[in-house]
């Protein structure tokens, strides 16, 4: 017996009448490119991308900032641009709310599997010790004199809490530079490490009181970084950071 549908003839001026039977063919490509369809409006670059510059970056790195948003602005990309805390921002990236941040250290963020690291380093930073000017004695301090000393750092400043919190004593976390520059200067703390381009932000006033120790330093390179769901701008926007950092 022919298990084949019966061929119905159309008049010759006609439009042919679609069959609704769909085919073992047809069921094999709609599953096929079911993926692609259910993912490309994700990844469409229609969209517009999401973009954040910390806080501590737009306040304290005002050059750093406007040559960034100059590398977006050459991309031909749909961006928008806020300006975030640090905490909120690194939040909103990991949970991929935001496609891009600038700027993080990548010793930081080895274990945020989902991010991808952009080449190049945006800029290398100098993190200097201060200290106050009553106690310029901190300034010969060794490495191992730290653990019977006490720190503050920059809240939502990660790079405080891995690398310099764990050699000292005590640590205090404080809401921005400014403000942890003058705790230091009024001995609330012994000393911090707060970067040479950031402390050129600080009044004169709060920096009169303070130290800055020129033989203890640590250098860290700043990186954007992308949320893997976006890797579809990679390109473009290493280009743009390459055409405007690379060395």
């Amino acid at each position: 017996m022919n298990s084949r549908s019966p061929k119905i003839d159309q008049p010759k001026d006609s439009v042919p009448i679609a069959s609704s039977r769909i085919s073992k063919s047809q069921i094999t490509k709609i599953l096929f490119f079911l993926p692609v369809l259910l993912i490309a409006p994700a990844t469409s670059a229609a969209d517009t991308l999401q973009v954040s510059i910390m806080t501590s970056v737009s306040e304290n790195l005002p050059d750093v900032t406007e040559r960034i948003v100059r590398a977006l602005s050459k991309t031909d990309l749909d961006i928008n641009i806020d300006y975030l805390p640090n905490k909120r921002s690194l939040s909103l990236l990991n949970q991929g709310k935001i496609a891009l941040e600038f700027f993080r250290t990548p010793s930081v963020m080895f274990q945020n599997h989902d991010l991808i690291k952009l080449q190049p380093p945006i800029q290398s930073l100098k993190f200097k010790m201060v200290t106050s000017i009553k106690n310029p004695e901190n300034c010969m301090a060794s490495e191992s004199d730290y653990s019977n000393m006490s720190v503050a750092g920059v809240l939502g400043v990660r790079l405080h809490q891995v690398h310099f919190y764990p050699k000292f004593e005590s640590q205090t976390t404080v809401g921005d530079v400014r403000a942890t520059a003058q705790f230091v200067a009024l001995q609330r703390a012994d000393v911090s490490f707060i970067p040479e381009e950031a402390l050129a932000t600080v009044s004169e006033e709060i920096m009169a009181g303070l130290v800055v120790c020129d033989n203890h330093f640590k250098t860290f390179d700043f990186h954007a970084h992308l949320h893997k769901d976006f890797f579809w701008t990679k390109e473009k926007l290493g280009e743009a950071l390459f055409a405007e950092f690379g060395r």
